[in-house]
């Protein structure tokens, strides 16, 4: 389990990092964060929520339309007009109504924007802390390069010394040689 969830944020990773720019080319924490921002479908989604939620407020807070009616039989014909009209108070409770559910979205909004800020920064890291390790193993790789060609130079005797302990003496043994000298 925890495999794939690694897997899928690599993919994740690698979804938001390609938009400004081209591979290899280095990255900011705040590139990575306003980019994650811009194209996550989540936070997107959300943003147009607030949005349609804003509209429903301006249509909740208007007075509902006169309606027009007509009808026609043999002999009569009829025209209506009407216009509804409201109990007190019902247009301004509508209207807080929608108030509130704006306010719902943008809080809805913001957690995932958060949520995204606090993935896309421990990704970062992640991936940070790995070129990191990477730069050390490839340093690393080159010293013991150099220090067996060194070894190999200039003939070093590298001697296996071991003890052992007892309660009441100490006991060497004679040092192995690992290596010969290349005389």
């Amino acid at each position: 389990m925890t495999g794939f969830r690694l897997s899928y944020h690599w993919f994740f990773i690698f979804l938001l990092v390609p938009v400004p720019h081209s591979f290899g080319q280095q990255i900011t924490l705040q590139d990575a964060l306003t980019i994650a921002a811009k194209v996550n479908p989540k936070v997107q989604s959300l943003e147009h929520l607030v949005k349609a939620k804003e509209g429903a407020a301006q249509q909740a807070d208007v007075r509902p339309n006169p309606s027009v009616g007509a009808s026609a039989s043999n002999r009569t014909q009829v025209v209506r007009l009407g216009q509804e009209f409201e109990y007190p108070g019902k247009r301004a409770a509508r209207t807080n109504a929608a108030l509130e559910e704006i306010e719902v979205a943008k809080s809805e909004l913001q957690l995932a924007k958060l949520e995204i800020e606090q993935e896309v920064t421990k990704l970062f890291y992640d991936v940070l802390w790995a070129q990191k390790n990477v730069e050390l193993l490839h340093d690393n790789v080159q010293i013991t390069e150099k220090f067996s060609a060194a070894a190999a130079l200039n003939s070093v005797k590298v001697l296996e010394v071991s003890s052992t302990w007892s309660k009441d003496t100490w006991r060497w043994h004679e040092p192995k040689r690992l290596w010969k000298s290349a005389e």
